[in-house]
């Protein structure tokens, strides 16, 4: 009762379909595996770069809150002197009616 059927021509049948199987879908693998590699790597170099960015953002947002608390005290010395000025002005309009004859 053999059917017609060779157990080592279905064994050898079977481990070439599964050969044709199996290569192209390990080499699927490493493929998809390397690109994986290759965009974490990618990946890390961005977070860096953002991390970085990041950082050089926050140093600027420090160094214009510096820059208007100074502006802010320039603002307060300019008031200061223009008020010193109006204040001299009428002064010396002051001696100037009381010099004229």
């Amino acid at each position: 009762m053999n059917n017609g059927i060779n157990p080592n021509n279905l064994w050898d049948k079977s481990k070439d379909i599964l050969t044709m199987l199996v290569i192209p879908a390990l080499v699927w693998v490493f493929s998809v595996s390397g690109s994986l590699k290759e965009q974490e790597i990618v990946l890390k170099q961005i977070l860096i770069s953002i991390s970085e960015k990041s950082e050089k953002i926050s140093n600027l947002e420090k160094s214009e809150r510096e820059m208007a608390i100074k502006m802010g005290k320039l603002e307060t010395r300019l008031d200061a002197i223009t008020g010193k000025q109006d204040e001299i002005n009428d002064m010396l309009r002051h001696l100037s009616n009381n010099t004229l004859p």
